[in-house]
């Protein structure tokens, strides 16, 4: 996997931000198999998504912009 243009160390964070999208991918299929209601309930928000980006915390985020 390792390219020119690819530094050294980088290979693990590339591994896992691949497993992090794959995980994601496999979340987003299984809540396509769900009714409307169940996903306005319960969110697209995953455990894991909560464990590894967000500090544990299992309510969505709120992402805040000058927008």
């Amino acid at each position: 996997m390792r390219d020119v243009l690819t530094p050294s160390g980088v290979e693990k964070y590339i591994a896992a931000a691949q497993q992090a999208a794959q995980r994601h991918a496999d979340d987003l299929a299984a809540m396509r198999k769900c009714r409307f209601d169940t996903i306005a309930v319960h969110g697209l928000y995953s455990m894991g998504e909560a464990l590894d980006f967000n500090q544990g915390s299992i309510i969505e985020p709120i992402y805040m912009s000058s927008s």
